[in-house]
């Protein structure tokens, strides 16, 4: 079957909580500041979700990665897309893939058995809209070229990749297999620069590709 797009990304569930300005104060103390990205390890996360599910209610889960959401759009305006990208095998995992599905999106992604977890990324959406995250990369840092479906890049009009994947070893090599498939194939290459912070620390490895 011919797709639209096929692209490359980190695979990233998020838990949305909505969050009042007395919480916004409580994560400043933590140094996290309303409206920013902050990378953060599993526990720290998991802290702050306990701390969130005994104030408010359950999250809204949803399927997520910058690629992710790009892509999510493009296939609700009809475009055929498929995504390679790296899970766990645990509960956040499989409901990464079943909402792939059931936004009509291809993947062959197969679940790894691993002690990290999927990655996730806590939204708190404070009263004003303003949007503060914090991000547990967990296996999708570890994307490598072996999770690269090359019948699917060969099958796509464009290869659409993930800037934020230039900051992993494996997951750069996995670009680099991808790219030079594409240009075998005639498959046009689009690059998400993703964020200023990326683009100025890791310009040499963006001019490589």
């Amino acid at each position: 079957m011919r797709l639209d797009i096929c692209s490359l990304g980190n695979a990233i569930v998020d838990v949305q909580f909505s969050i009042d300005e007395e919480f916004v104060s409580e994560l400043l103390s933590k140094s996290i500041h309303k409206g920013s990205m902050t990378l953060v390890e599993s526990n720290e996360q998991k802290h702050l979700i306990k701390l969130l599910r005994q104030k408010y209610e359950e999250p809204i889960l949803a399927c997520g990665g910058s690629i992710t959401n790009s892509i999510m759009a493009a296939a609700s305006f009809g475009s055929k897309c498929h995504l390679s990208c790296k899970v766990s095998n645990d509960e956040h995992g499989g409901f990464f893939l079943e909402d792939l599905t059931a936004n009509r999106i291809d993947h062959s992604v197969i679940a790894t058995n691993s002690n990290l977890s999927t990655g996730k990324c806590l939204v708190m959406v404070s009263e004003d809209a303003e949007r503060t995250m914090c991000t547990y990369l967990g296996i999708s840092n570890e994307l490598a070229k072996e999770d690269i479906d090359v019948r699917a890049i060969r099958a796509s009009k464009y290869l659409f990749i993930e800037g934020y994947l230039v900051a992993s070893t494996s997951a750069l090599e996995a670009c680099h297999k991808a790219i030079k498939v594409a240009k075998k194939s005639n498959t046009k290459v689009a690059i998400s620069l993703s964020a200023v912070f990326i683009a100025d620390n890791f310009k040499t490895e963006f001019l490589f590709v």
